[in-house]
C-alpha cells in the first residue's frame, strides 16, 4: 500500500549530452526530493509526457471550475441549500456577481441580464473570478491558490510548495 496516491510536477527539460544534465531541473526540485524521501521502499511509477500549453483564459476557467466552485458549493451547501453542485453554485454566483443591466428603450424599465463566462473577455473574466473570491472570503471561506490545491489534491499532502 502505497503512502501516497500520486505526485506530479512538471518541471523543463534542461540541456547537455548526459542524463544529469537533461534531468538538472527535476533533481534540484526540493518537492521531488521531498516526495522521493517520503516513498522510500515504496514501488512508485513514473511517467513523462509533454505539458499542455493551455491558454491563460482556459487556465482561468479551469482553476474557476475545479478550485472556486468548490469552495462556492460549500459555502452554498452551509448555507442551508439542498442538492448543491458546482452547476448551481455557479448560476447562483452568476445571479450575484455577474449581472448587466439593460434599458427598455420605450418603457426606461432597467432588465437584469445575467453575463455568461464563455462571452467574457480574459480581463472581464479575471475580474469576475476575483469578485467570487472576495464574496467567498467575505464570508469566511478561504479559496487556495491553484498550484496549492493541485499540489493537496494529487499528494495528499499540505506543504509542497508551487513551482509556478
Amino acid at each position: 500500500m502505497s503512502k501516497l496516491i500520486s505526485y506530479r510536477k512538471s518541471f523543463k527539460v534542461g540541456k547537455g549530452a548526459n542524463l544529469r544534465d537533461l534531468l538538472f531541473n527535476l533533481i534540484h526540485n526540493s518537492d521531488f526530493e521531498k516526495y522521493l524521501r517520503h516513498m522510500q521502499g515504496e514501488e512508485v511509477v513514473v511517467s513523462f509526457e509533454p505539458a499542455a500549453n493551455k491558454t491563460e483564459k482556459e487556465q482561468l476557467y479551469a482553476y474557476y471550475q475545479k478550485v472556486v466552485l468548490s469552495v462556492a458549493v460549500q459555502f452554498f451547501l452551509d448555507m442551508g441549500w439542498n442538492g448543491m453542485d458546482r452547476d448551481t453554485a455557479d448560476n447562483e454566483l452568476k445571479k450575484l456577481l455577474s449581472k448587466d443591466f439593460i434599458v427598455n428603450a420605450e418603457t426606461g424599465e432597467k432588465i437584469t441580464k445575467v453575463k455568461g463566462k464563455s462571452k467574457m473577455p480574459k480581463k472581464e473574466l479575471w475580474q469576475y473570478i476575483y469578485n467570487v473570491i472576495m464574496f467567498l472570503e467575505e464570508q469566511g471561506y478561504s479559496v487556495p491558490e491553484s498550484g496549492d490545491y493541485k499540489n493537496k489534491a494529487l499528494t495528499g499532502i499540505d506543504g509542497f510548495k508551487t513551482d509556478k
